[in-house]
């Protein structure tokens, strides 16, 4: 198996061929494309994903593969050797399943709202705001005069709740993160920042 690439609109266009996927990382580039990640012949040999975090699970569950049935077979026989079986996979395929029905298409307004929150923080003085690829926005705000912990403990008392990681906050966009509640962070942090 190939090593993974964790590919972009440019370069699955610039370089065309079978490539792994891991949905969590190539979601965006999948709906930017407008492509159906699961259409043959599309341009993934194999995918995979976080079982967890496709059925927003509280504990790890394991992952799910798709691939070629040649692949399949090869991985199915390495999980058995290696003692991976759990007899709860059918509750765990259930969630899954009903999330690729019911969810993949909604992925974009994580995106757009991503893309929004990140706008809305960029436009502040003294913040500083990685371009968002994913549902995913890391932010700095201690140029604006406010500490990553402050504001993350500024915005919980407002009831937004974030964490931050390697001295960068993180905002994860998800089914229960709206338009509404992505300006009404804007104007949490615009406020703390005002008042600091």
């Amino acid at each position: 198996m190939a090593s993974l690439k964790y590919p972009t609109s440019s370069t699955v266009a610039a370089e065309p061929g079978p490539i792994d996927l891991d949905w969590s990382k190539s979601a965006l580039v999948i709906i930017d494309m407008q492509r159906d990640f699961m259409e043959p012949g599309g341009f993934g040999e194999t995918l995979g994903n976080d079982v967890s975090q496709l059925a927003r699970a509280v504990k790890p569950i394991g992952a799910v593969l798709a691939g070629t049935r040649d692949f399949i077979d090869e991985v199915w026989r390495w999980k058995q050797r290696l003692g991976g079986s759990m007899r709860q996979a059918g509750i765990c395929a259930a969630a899954c399943t009903y999330a690729l029905d019911h969810h993949v298409d909604r992925l974009a307004e994580d995106h757009a709202n991503a893309r929004a929150l990140a706008r809305g923080l960029s436009q502040m003085s003294g913040i500083e705001v990685q371009e968002p690829e994913t549902n995913l926005v890391f932010f700095k705000p201690d140029g604006a005069g406010v500490p990553g912990d402050r504001m993350v403990a500024e915005l919980r008392k407002r009831g937004v709740l974030l964490a931050v990681m390697d001295g960068r906050i993180r905002a994860c966009m998800h089914l229960d993160v709206t338009a509404p509640m992505v300006e009404e962070m804007v104007t949490h942090v615009r406020e703390i920042v005002r008042a600091a």
